[in-house]
């Protein structure tokens, strides 16, 4: 079973590049809000 806490684990921020397309750069905003929402509290 998936958790939160394999999520925080595994999971690193990704940046973006100026070659990333506008739907790119949505998708990695999205997946660095969810990493921030549910495991920066963590790491604090």
């Amino acid at each position: 079973m998936n958790s939160r806490a394999d999520f925080c684990d595994i999971y690193k921020p990704v940046y973006l590049s100026r070659q990333d397309t506008e739907e790119t750069k949505k998708q990695i905003d999205g997946n660095n809000a969810v990493w921030v929402g549910l495991c920066k509290k963590k790491l604090s």
